[in-house]
């Protein structure tokens, strides 16, 4: 709610300043007739003059949400560039981004503004349930999970929780995933969201089957978590 109210607010920034001051010299004029005339008047003039000073107060903080918001990315941004490069990329691919939990809690969502090296996969905006896919297990265990892609998902077991138009969507050359979970500092039952690192090459290769790669891994989580828990929820 407050991102839509600043998107609006920034985006009209000049007719809703424009209107503000109208306002406020509509209070004056109407509480100088409504003196000694109605007390209804008086409460009207007040309450216009009321929004006419609270306008510009949201207009500030419009700005400074905004700001916030694009600080925040940008910090994100980097740091998921820096991970994937702690893994090889560019040179050997390597992709990093996280998923934020929905407000229901029910799913999470890569957010595309600040993923590395996925522009141009159709999955840089995939949302999936909270608890599906290899991600999921870090939301359940509250720790880094490791999966090769390469071993697919026996029908007749259990499911994962992707759906098959989900599936469609993630890079069909992935071969492994290393997740970790952002837990939200202030309350450890909380995942805020979910930390990814992923790659074509194969778990050996990317190096995802060593301990210190997982530490790594939640290490960026908690970076990443104390910044969206600033700015972005």
């Amino acid at each position: 709610m407050l991102e839509a109210i600043s998107t609006f607010l920034q985006r009209h920034l000049a007719a809703v300043t424009g209107v503000s001051g109208l306002m406020n010299l509509a209070a004056g004029a109407l509480l100088s007739y409504a003196i000694d005339k109605s007390w209804k008047l008086i409460a009207l003039a007040l309450a216009v003059g009321a929004v006419a000073i609270v306008v510009p107060q949201l207009v500030t903080r419009a700005n400074v949400l905004g700001q916030r918001r694009h600080d925040a990315e940008g910090l994100l941004a980097k740091l998921l560039e820096t991970l994937a490069r702690s893994f090889g990329a560019p040179g050997q691919h390597a992709r990093a981004n996280i998923m934020l939990v929905s407000s229901d809690q029910r799913s999470r969502k890569v957010h595309a503004a600040t993923a590395y090296n996925m522009t141009n996969d159709p999955d840089s905006d995939l949302e999936i349930g909270i608890l599906a896919g290899a991600s999921g297990d870090a939301v359940l265990k509250k720790a880094p999970t490791v999966r090769d892609l390469r071993i697919k998902i026996d029908p007749m077991g259990p499911s994962d929780g992707i759906s098959d138009a989900q599936r469609a969507k993630v890079r069909k050359s992935l071969q492994s995933i290393l997740s970790a979970p952002m837990i939200d500092p202030q309350d450890t039952n909380k995942v805020l969201g979910t930390i990814q690192v992923d790659s074509d090459l194969d778990i050996a290769a990317i190096r995802f089957d060593q301990q210190a790669s997982w530490q790594l891994v939640q290490c960026y989580a908690d970076v990443a978590t104390v910044i969206v828990k600033g700015a972005l929820t």
